[in-house]
């Protein structure tokens, strides 16, 4: 069962609006889609270029189901998937590979390599709050996933038993 709907809700979360601003190196930005990134989109579909501020929803999905799926996402763990996804989104591939590296498979790991990313960032200052929200968040959302039903225990008969 693929998470990508679970996880894409938590990253839309934190994404919001439109926003441009001057310190954000993305630029223009709509609900976490740079307009890079959807010019490059628009291009691979022969569809006229367009601001970014008017992405439709289909599109939208269709970008991050891009993402999801060359990450393969859905071949990890759900924590480590919705970390993996959010940092891809958040940070691009570059670093999110980098911290899937280091993390070696554990999701708390991943997320303390990303911690570690925002706050070495010059502009720290500007975006750290809101940084830290959202992975305080999606930590939240890595522990509810990571965290497995205990079975119950099945009842062994004693030699003897009827059972």
């Amino acid at each position: 069962m693929s998470h990508f709907p679970h996880a894409l809700k938590i990253t839309l979360k934190h994404e919001g609006g439109f926003s441009d601003h001057p310190a954000d190196p993305g630029g223009a930005t709509m609900r976490g889609i740079t307009q890079r990134t959807y010019d490059s989109y628009r291009k691979r579909r022969g569809l006229p270029l367009r601001p970014v501020r008017e992405i439709e929803e289909h599109e939208l999905q269709d970008i991050y189901r891009g993402i999801w799926d060359s990450e393969n996402c859905d071949s990890l763990p759900p924590a480590l998937a919705l970390n993996h996804f959010d940092a891809t989104v958040n940070h691009g591939p570059r670093w999110s590979r980098k911290f899937l590296t280091e993390a070696a498979g554990d999701w708390r790991r991943y997320m303390s390599a990303r911690i570690r990313f925002f706050t070495e960032l010059r502009h720290f200052t500007d975006f750290g709050r809101g940084w830290m929200r959202r992975c305080a968040d999606v930590q939240l959302e890595s522990i509810a996933l990571d965290v497995a039903p205990v079975p119950a225990p099945t009842p062994t008969p004693w030699p003897g038993h009827p059972l």
